[in-house]
């Protein structure tokens, strides 16, 4: 049913993101490689592959190679990151319930600063300009929860939390949807940043 949760929600894994990356920057660097190997043996570059390479264009395609790189590090550098699951109490919420859950995580939470705990109501809307689509949000609900610092007492608690009966439950259409979220972030000092959405389906009253 559209408004049932499954009573454990696990964060999303960013695996998939980064395998596509790693693949995608590999076949970027060959071609470049590629590219430049050729270059490097005619003497003259811009006669080679029709002159789309030249050592200017070159410079600018490895560079952007190298980023790429930078950016494999870091999507593989997030996957080590801790990650966090929310457990519902109830697998049925609906507008104007108090409904209780708890966050707990896997992995070392101990050099995580500045966490922050949020649930958000959020509308998003897609409109068409010309032939380019585009997206605006707008977060017309937030309660943030009191970690106060304390994010190993934090994890584990039941959370209770009062959903305002006078808000739009969830739906979702092609330009339209209506998204009720728990967003964790946190930092950690040498590493990338964490951000955990976990999309709670909230039914009309």
């Amino acid at each position: 049913h559209f408004f049932h949760n499954e009573k454990i929600i696990n964060e999303s894994s960013g695996w998939s993101g980064f395998i596509f990356m790693f693949v995608f920057t590999s076949f970027w660097l060959g071609i470049v490689c590629f590219a430049a190997s050729i270059t490097a043996e005619s003497g003259s570059p811009r006669v080679i592959l029709f002159g789309i390479f030249s050592d200017f264009l070159l410079l600018i395609f490895g560079s952007i190679g190298i980023l790429l790189i930078f950016l494999c590090l870091y999507l593989l550098l997030k996957q080590f990151n801790p990650k966090f699951v929310v457990e519902l109490y109830s697998s049925k919420i609906n507008l104007g319930d108090e409904f209780k859950f708890k966050i707990t995580s896997k992995g070392n939470i101990n050099k995580i600063n500045t966490v922050t705990v949020s649930f958000m109501g959020i509308e998003s809307a897609r409109y068409s300009i010309g032939t380019n689509t585009k997206t605006e949000t707008h977060t017309f609900f937030e309660y943030q929860l009191p970690v106060n610092g304390a994010l190993d007492r934090f994890l584990g608690s039941t959370i209770t939390i009062k959903i305002p009966a006078d808000k739009m439950h969830s739906f979702t259409s092609y330009h339209n949807s209506i998204e009720w979220k728990i967003i964790f972030t946190g930092e950690i000092p040498m590493n990338p940043d964490i951000r955990a959405e976990f999309i709670i389906k909230v039914g009309p009253k």
